[in-house]
C-alpha cells in the first residue's frame, strides 16, 4: 500500500512541477537531492544541497549500508516561505497534511523556512532521514525511534569553514 501511495504522490508532484515551475523558484540539484525553494539564495541552496549529499554518506555508514547501496537514493525537497503558493501550484499533494515545520512522504519532503539558516538546514536533513528510512527500512520503526534517529542524524555543524557533518 505504501508503494502505491509513494508512486501516486511522486507522479502528482512531478507532473505539477513541470507545469507550475516559475522563474522565481531557486532549483538546485545534488547527487541525492533536488531542492526547490521560493525563499533562499542560490548560495544558501547550494549549502543545503552539499550538506544533504554529505549527510547521506554518513547515514549510510550509520546504518551499515555499504558498497553503493544508497547511490541511487534521491529526494525531491521543497523549502517553502509561501506554503500556500506551493499548494496552489500543485506542489503539495492533497494527502500531505498541514504541518508546522516539515513533512516527509516517500522520497519527497516539504519544509517551512525557519528563522535561522541552521534550523532550516536541520529540518531538511531531519525530513531527509525520514525519506531515507522509508526507502531502506519501510519507515524505520516506532515513532519515538524515527524521530530520535532523525534528530540525531540531522544534527550538523553550522559554519561553512568547518567540515560538513555531524556535530
Amino acid at each position: 500500500m505504501r508503494l502505491i501511495q509513494f508512486v501516486a504522490a511522486t507522479a502528482i508532484v512531478a507532473c505539477a512541477f513541470s507545469v507550475a515551475h516559475s522563474a522565481d523558484f531557486v532549483k538546485r540539484d545534488g547527487q541525492h537531492i533536488e531542492l526547490i525553494t521560493d525563499a533562499i539564495s542560490v548560495a544558501e541552496a547550494d549549502t543545503i544541497v552539499a550538506t544533504f549529499d554529505a549527510a547521506v554518506e554518513q547515514w549510510s555508514e550509520f546504518w551499515g549500508l555499504v558498497n553503493g547501496e544508497t547511490a541511487d537514493f534521491h529526494v525531491q525537497a521543497y523549502l517553502m516561505q509561501d506554503v500556500e503558493r506551493f499548494a496552489r501550484e500543485g506542489l503539495i499533494p492533497p494527502q500531505v497534511p498541514d504541518f508546522p515545520f516539515g513533512y516527509a512522504f516517500g522520497n519527497q519532503i516539504w519544509v517551512r523556512v525557519q528563522q535561522s539558516e541552521y534550523y532550516t538546514r536541520h529540518l531538511v536533513l531531519h525530513e531527509g532521514v525520514h525519506a531515507f528510512a522509508y526507502t531502506y527500512f519501510d519507515g524505520g520503526g516506532a515513532t519515538w525511534f524515527q524521530e530520535g534517529t532523525s534528530e540525531l542524524l540531522a544534527t550538523h555543524r553550522e559554519t561553512a569553514d568547518q567540515e560538513i557533518g555531524r556535530a
